[in-house]
């Protein structure tokens, strides 16, 4: 912009030239031509005076704002890494990515993503129940619901898988609106892969009983249910005999 109007000065000035060169050689009013053209070039400087101070007024505008963005982006940074710290220090009394204590915004708003999508995260594990559950040996649309157990009831899981030489994969509570004998559900849970030894345990009378797993499959656990309650997926070298 200020090479634009820059050239403009100049051309009206050469123009300022030749018409002073005309009028001499004429005999015409120079004088009057002279100040006719230097009321233009004197408007014009004002017009690039006016746009050098408005483009300074930008310039500083868009350096406070660059200064806002930059504390916005360490802000969300910092906010993460607040989430990642407390998801790693709750990991043995109750999950990673859930809200113990001095959450943050980030880990409110995911917690409800979760919740809104019937899913539950423990560390970098997510399980969630997409529905057709089997009932009594028939095909539905039944959808198990899946929730946060309480803290205690996760350590319990967590030392439950310690003892079987085992990793705690994540544990949820599983409720349902619909009464039933049998139930074939189909968990999604995140990170297992065809082959993976996972042992299913459900919390029943104050211990823990394994459930059947017909199938796993990546990011699938195929569980055999008789109640709901809730269940703990461990991660296990060999997977052990189901207990009666």
């Amino acid at each position: 912009m200020k090479r634009i109007l820059a050239l403009m000065v100049a051309g009206v000035l050469f123009v300022s030239s030749s018409v002073c060169v005309f009028a001499t050689d004429t005999g015409s009013k120079s004088i009057t031509a002279e100040d006719v053209l230097k009321e233009e070039v004197d408007a014009l400087k004002g017009i690039v005076e006016k746009q050098n101070e408005y483009m300074d007024k930008q310039a500083e505008l868009l350096d406070k704002q660059s200064g806002q963005i930059s504390t916005l982006i360490n802000a969300v940074i910092a906010s993460k890494s607040n989430s990642g710290t407390s998801s790693g220090s709750s990991g043995s009394s109750g999950g990673g990515g859930r809200s113990q204590g001095a959450g943050s915004a980030a880990t409110d708003v995911r917690t409800i993503m979760l919740a809104k999508n019937n899913a539950v995260s423990y560390g970098s594990n997510i399980v969630s129940q997409g529905g057709h559950v089997e009932i009594n040996g028939g095909k539905s649309n039944v959808t198990f619901m899946v929730s946060v157990p309480d803290s205690g009831t996760v350590s319990s899981a967590a030392s439950l898988a310690t003892s079987v030489g085992g990793s705690l994969i994540n544990c949820v509570a599983v409720s349902s609106t619909v009464a039933f004998k049998t139930a074939k559900v189909n968990f999604y849970v995140t990170g297992v892969n065809v082959g993976d030894n996972v042992a299913v345990y459900q919390a029943q009378g104050g211990k823990w009983v394994q459930l059947q797993t017909p199938e796993i499959r990546k990011d699938h656990v195929i569980v055999n249910m008789s109640q709901t309650g809730t269940v703990a997926f461990i991660r296990v070298p060999v997977l052990a005999a189901t207990t009666n």
